[in-house]
């Protein structure tokens, strides 16, 4: 999937609620099963899910991977398939937090094509989430330094005002 993610925090996309969608085509997504603000969030997707899928053509102009990856699941999802994924944050010492993230997958392994997909997915579920964690750690490694640039700039100025309130009047 091509594209590029965005490197700030976007207001409109900072509300999430049980129930909503976090859309994976044009069609639908992953259900948002619980949302714990600065804990966890998981999502799901089952047969159930998946049949109600809605009939929402986006142009491959406009968004070609979630064009893409919609086709693949009209045609290669098993019947059976029935994923979690998980984001959770785990506080350490030292103010540092570790970001979790989790996704299982079960499906009917009895049918050729459940055999065959399984490995498949596999791999695409673990190279996507290396990429994602990439960028996620490359993003927080930005906003650490951003945040380091901002309180040395703060601090100097903060040191020249006082040095010009200490210097003797003339």
């Amino acid at each position: 999937m091509k594209g590029a993610s965005s490197d700030a925090i976007l207001p409109e996309h900072q509300s999430i609620a049980v129930g909503d969608i976090v859309p994976t085509d044009p069609g639908g997504g992953f259900v948002v099963k619980v949302v714990e603000p600065g804990q966890a969030l998981v999502l799901y997707i089952d047969p159930e899910v998946l049949a109600t899928r809605k009939e929402a053509p986006v142009p491959a102009t406009q968004a070609p991977g979630l064009a893409v990856s919609g086709r693949f699941l009209e045609t290669a999802t098993p019947p059976q398939f029935t994923a979690a994924w998980i984001f959770a944050l785990e506080p350490l010492d030292g103010g540092r937090t570790r970001l979790i993230e989790r996704f299982r997958v079960r499906m009917d392994g009895g049918t050729p094509a459940s055999r065959f997909l399984a490995p498949v997915l596999g791999f695409g579920v673990f190279v996507m989430t290396q990429r994602q964690m990439l960028g996620i750690k490359a993003r927080a490694e930005k906003l650490t330094r951003d945040r380091a640039a901002l309180h040395r700039d703060v601090d100097a100025v903060v040191e020249q005002a006082m040095a010009t309130e200490a210097a003797p009047a003339d």
